[in-house]
């Protein structure tokens, strides 16, 4: 069922112990959701712990109570599991059966509209993050977040909104975003710890992005598949990608739709950002089981490898684009 945020608040407040689950590849606004969680829950007497099936970017070391995070766990007794950020369980790794073969209570906190709605309580809403999610569930609880949970969810509320600059971003998502500087988040220090001094870095992806870009539909279409192995050899993390879809749709004159796709875990399965000028993607996104935030801007999960995953995306991008002409 999928249940409001008082609902989902109420079995939060029910809960003794608890396993907060968090995606692989981890990023500001699952780790960010995902430890503020713990910290509050933790704060009321209650055990809960933080587990991800992945190592936790270096980036991040300064964040509070990042140290906490578990990469392994035994199966110890909870009475529930939580996952947050996860549109599906395939995403939180070797924990997602975990989750699925759970026989106490499963919620599933998220805002991405093509949530598979998995566990036998569901807080979907589609919002800039999950972060923004969070901090209406702290206020619906009445929970006053402390300096240092103000700052996990305003770092995952900048990130994952592409520094509010995304579609999504609302009027309450930058209300939430000043409530939480009211409580002490310090957004210069968010902002050294997400994007610093990272020129170089950014530099040589778009350089690559320049090189590596494909093009579909006499030019129509532009993507560009970023791998695990590029931002290695940038020397940079997943933070400076931001907005790589922008920069990808101004590349060539006659471009319509720009899709980047990047890499998430091993190389199977992808997380797809698409922009367009002009076309709406709605028939698109829904073609790809994806969701659009406004109609011309689209994000969507594939599994498969990255040659896969592009045939598709251009197929229902070209058969978008056939419908418009």
């Amino acid at each position: 069922m999928n249940c409001t945020i008082p609902e989902i608040t109420s079995r939060l407040l029910e809960t003794k112990k608890c396993l907060i689950l968090i995606h692989t590849c981890p990023d500001a606004d699952t780790i960010g959701a995902g430890l503020a969680l713990m910290v509050r829950l933790r704060s009321a007497g209650k055990i809960a712990d933080v587990v991800a099936d992945a190592e936790i970017p270096s980036c991040f070391d300064e964040m509070y109570d990042v140290e906490e995070i578990a990469g392994r766990l035994t199966r110890r007794k909870y009475d529930a599991y939580i996952a947050v950020d996860c549109a599906m369980p395939f995403v939180m790794g070797v924990y997602g059966g975990w989750f699925t073969d759970f026989d106490g209570v499963t919620v599933n906190i998220d805002h991405h509209a093509y949530n598979s709605m998995y566990a036998q309580y569901n807080c979907v809403i589609p919002c800039s993050s999950c972060c923004e999610l969070m901090t209406e569930i702290f206020r619906s609880a009445g929970w006053e977040p402390s300096k240092e949970e103000a700052n996990l969810l305003l770092m995952g509320m900048v990130s994952d909104s592409g520094r509010f600059s995304h579609a999504n971003v609302t009027e309450k998502t930058l209300l939430d975003a000043a409530y939480l500087v009211g409580k002490g988040a310090d957004p210069s220090w968010i902002h050294d710890i997400l994007y610093g001094v990272k020129a170089a870095e950014i530099d040589y992806l778009y350089k690559s992005a320049g090189i590596a870009t494909k093009y579909y539909c006499d030019d129509r279409i532009a993507v560009f598949c970023l791998s695990d192995r590029d931002i290695e050899c940038s020397g940079a993390d997943r933070s400076v990608t931001d907005g790589m879809e922008n920069f990808l749709l101004g590349m060539k004159p006659g471009t319509e739709v720009a899709v980047f796709l990047k890499e998430q875990e091993g190389g199977y399965w992808h997380k797809a950002f698409m922009k367009s000028k002009t076309l709406d993607l709605r028939a698109a996104a829904k073609k790809l089981r994806g969701e659009c935030a406004w109609p011309h801007v689209c994000t969507c999960i594939m599994t498969g490898y990255p040659q896969n995953c592009t045939d598709e995306i251009v197929k229902a991008l070209s058969d978008a684009l056939d419908a418009k002409d």
